[in-house]
């Protein structure tokens, strides 16, 4: 195809074109595009209804993350512990050699 040149609209093309004007043109795609959204929460909203079992999987999932967050918080405490006890015995020294 040739790059870079408009495609020549018909002679009808232009007359229909002249006579609608651009801000009918952008109207009426702009309601194509309301009718597009409308048509897609429609399908999302009949896909939730009946798909139960995908939102009963949904609630898994999240129990599954919240167990891993647990697992990933608990080794973070040990090490806090292991600080703290390491800390603690050069405090005892410092006071013995008072």
């Amino acid at each position: 195809g040739r790059t870079g040149k408009q495609v020549p609209l018909l002679p009808h093309e232009k007359e229909l074109l002249a006579a609608v004007g651009e801000d009918e043109i952008n109207q009426l795609l702009a309601h194509q595009d309301r009718i597009q959204a409308q048509r897609h929460r429609r399908q999302r909203v009949e896909e939730q209804e009946s798909s139960t079992s995908s939102t009963c999987s949904v609630i898994q999932s999240e129990g599954e993350t919240q167990e891993e967050e647990a697992e990933a918080a608990t080794p973070t405490s040990t090490e806090a512990e292991q600080e703290v006890e390491e800390t603690c015995p050069v405090e005892a020294a410092g006071d013995a050699a008072e």
